[in-house]
């Protein structure tokens, strides 16, 4: 007998990771997908793709509530805009919520996606506190995804809940998707000093996705790479971090 496709609430399905997680689950026909998007988002108020549009944020909890009602997994993508001024804490305590309202709704799986200074050397260390992590600490958008990911990581392993912690390198691009041996996927553990540095949007989505269907990484970090794209993503990367950067510093000092 075939295993029942799982019902989805994914937060940040209106972001350019959220939305290929929302196509690949799509495609897997999953059989029920909630999300939630700000009153300012437009992209998926009418999709096809979407059973339940809840228009709110995460920043309240009830919010999260709604969308977490009647599914199995939740998802979360989000990530706050260059110009938040509390980045940090609007992440954390978006994922807080997250996490709280699955708890409230009876939701007993989530997958968030967080980032490579989050697994582990096997000295014990978290990647971000050893070399090249705690030199890339210099790039502000490094060192602010890094320290919510911890604490976020930490929200996981207190929450009792079955979740996966996607680690991906901090240099996405919107590079095609790889095929899967060119993908290398890695368990908790990194003692590669430039390993998972890098990866395509398309690449961590269809892997969130997957993984939201086959549960393969239950209470797992789970680093990703698209190996066979290293050189141009990592060119590609470096654009989008300096762009990143740029807008955060215009925003505040113009």
């Amino acid at each position: 007998m075939a295993k029942a496709l799982p019902k989805v609430a994914l937060f940040g399905a209106n972001g350019q990771l959220g939305n290929i997680v929302l196509q690949n689950l799509s495609k897997l026909n999953v059989p029920k997908i909630n999300c939630l998007i700000r009153q300012s988002a437009t992209r998926l108020k009418d999709s096809e793709l979407v059973n339940n549009v809840i228009v709110g944020d995460c920043s309240n909890v009830n919010d999260c509530r709604k969308v977490c009602k009647d599914v199995d997994i939740a998802i979360s993508t989000i990530t706050p805009p260059p110009t938040s001024k509390n980045f940090v804490n609007e992440l954390v305590f978006g994922t807080k919520n997250i996490i709280e309202a699955a708890k409230s709704s009876g939701v007993e799986r989530v997958i968030i996606v967080g980032g490579a200074g989050g697994m582990e050397r096997s000295s014990g260390k978290y990647v971000m506190d050893t070399l090249p992590g705690t030199f890339l600490r210099l790039v502000p958008i490094y060192h602010y995804f890094s320290q919510a990911h911890k604490q976020n990581l930490e929200l996981l392993k207190e929450s009792g809940l079955n979740y996966t912690f996607f680690a991906p390198g901090f240099m996405w691009h919107a590079g095609k998707k790889s095929d899967d041996k060119n993908v290398e996927i890695w368990v908790d553990q990194n003692d590669k000093m430039w390993q998972g540095l890098v990866c395509t949007y398309e690449d961590i989505g269809y892997a969130i996705a997957k993984e939201a269907i086959e549960n393969n990484f239950i209470n797992k970090r789970v680093g990703i790479e698209s190996s066979d794209q290293y050189w141009l993503s990592l060119f590609k990367g470096s654009l989008l971090v300096a762009n990143w950067q740029l807008k955060r510093w215009s925003n505040f000092h113009h």
